[in-house]
């Protein structure tokens, strides 16, 4: 035993005092706690990378929006869809009324055409006296009569009021002369009027009926510049909702489908950001790890240049503590194996010391033994077991000799019993036989019995 722990005591010289690992294996436990976080991280950034090329793209494709980046969109003060409806609605509703006032222009300008067309065939067919014509007419009359009534009452009329009046009678410059063409065109006036009535009435109801046309498209043309400048300040309105977005709108209609992508696309980009955040926070999570099990091995005297992955790190911790955890193990297997032969050696000496002094018991009473069977305390064992053998087997011839006095003792007994009961029956059942031998008496009852069968 003390040269195997000799042996053992100079292994352990050869061995190192371990690394302490129990940091190492706590920062171990967190990175595979953690999963495959930088796969996780590498999918998620190239998920991120396409989800921007595809926004990139998108936002690319909207109207008005080039040449701004794509994070300008979460800037933009985009007006809300109920304004964009209500000025759909408004400028539909101009639109719509400008449209039906259009329309009445050209149907009061398109029967004008046809009232104007009526009439010019009228005056090419033959030329009908109006109303009008037959005041004129008598207008040109009274005038020449007040020239002759200021000459009979000897007034003097202006020269050029006479002049002026021959000539529009196409007559000599004469005041008679003139006055007697202006009463024969007066008469022929009416008397054409009173022969052509109904061409009259209908040259005169055409006549208003183009005055009144008239009048309503004037005031059509005043409605349609109202409806222009209402249409024209909806429109200004329109332009100033997008005016903060520094976009210049298209229809209300188009503007919907675009503010629709706008809205799609920045959701999405919120969504991209928060798939950033999460990506940014877990490559966070394993950047700490890497520099805790960074750390804990190069206080386990395994120093990295600062460059390796997680995984790698991970591997390397891995090794680290199974070798820590071996060469522990190693120490441990030969403090237990020395514990385990010093405490052998300590039972060794005790076994030895305990034989030594039952040793000296045995002896002791090896001694009284001899001399209860009557030999020396110096006799040799040899002699000793003779004397015992011979012992043995007086012993055993008296134990034999008990047994046979007991089995006789028995047999006497059974005898006794016997003779007692042949003895009940010979007086009960045969008397004859009461002087025969028990023995013999018991053979004659049992002839009997066979021949009475």
């Amino acid at each position: 035993v003390a040269p195997r722990i000799n042996t053992l005591l100079d292994q352990k010289k050869l061995l190192t005092a371990p690394a302490d690992v129990s940091e190492l294996k706590i920062a171990l436990q967190s990175a595979l706690e953690a999963g495959f976080l930088e796969k996780q991280v590498v999918q998620a950034d190239a998920e991120c990378r396409a989800r921007k090329a595809a926004l990139e793209n998108a936002v690319k494709r909207l109207p008005l929006w080039s040449p701004r980046a794509l994070e300008d969109i979460d800037t933009l003060p985009l007006p809300a869809r109920e304004s964009v409806d209500r000025f759909e609605r408004l400028l539909g509703d101009a639109a719509r009324a400008h449209e039906k006032l259009e329309q009445e222009k050209q149907a009061v300008e398109q029967e004008l055409v046809e009232i104007q067309t009526e009439l010019e065939a009228m005056a090419l067919a033959h030329e009908v006296p109006t109303e009008a014509d037959l005041e004129t007419a008598r207008t040109a009359r009274a005038n020449g009569w007040g020239l002759i009534r200021n000459k009979l009452e000897g007034r003097e009329s202006p020269a050029d009021a006479i002049e002026a009046f021959a000539t529009q009678m196409d007559a000599s410059p004469t005041l008679p002369d003139a006055f007697e063409v202006s009463m024969d065109r007066a008469d022929q006036v009416a008397d054409r009027l009173r022969r052509e009535a109904g061409q009259v009435s209908a040259k005169g109801a055409r006549e208003a009926r183009k005055s009144q046309l008239a009048n309503s498209r004037k005031k059509l043309c005043r409605k349609i510049e109202v409806t222009q400048a209402e249409h024209k300040d909806i429109q200004a309105d329109w332009q100033q909702l997008w005016a903060p977005c520094g976009l210049d709108p298209l229809s209300p209609k188009e503007m919907r489908t675009w503010l629709a992508d706008a809205a799609a696309v920045r959701d999405k980009l919120a969504d991209l950001r928060q798939e950033t955040r999460k990506r940014d926070s877990v490559a966070a999570a394993i950047d700490a790890l890497k520099a805790h099990l960074d750390k804990a091995l190069k206080a386990a005297g395994r120093p990295t240049d600062g460059q390796a992955t997680l995984v790698q790190l991970t591997g390397l911790a891995k090794a680290q503590v199974e070798s820590s955890e071996a060469f522990a193990s190693q120490r441990a297997s030969l403090d237990k194996d020395l514990v385990e032969r010093r405490n052998e050696k300590e039972e060794v000496a005790a076994f030895i010391s305990g034989l030594e002094q039952d040793l000296a018991q045995w002896k002791a009473r090896w001694g009284e033994n001899l001399a209860r069977i009557g030999l020396d305390a110096g006799a040799s064992p040899t002699a000793a077991l003779a004397v015992i053998d011979s012992m043995r087997e007086a012993k055993r011839l008296m134990d034999e000799a008990e047994i046979l006095r007991k089995r006789i003792k028995g047999i006497d007994r059974d005898t006794q019993a016997f003779q007692a009961q042949v003895g009940e029956l010979v007086d009960q059942i045969a008397p004859d036989l009461k002087n025969e031998q028990p023995q013999k008496a018991a053979v004659l009852l049992n002839t009997r019995l066979a021949q009475a069968l």
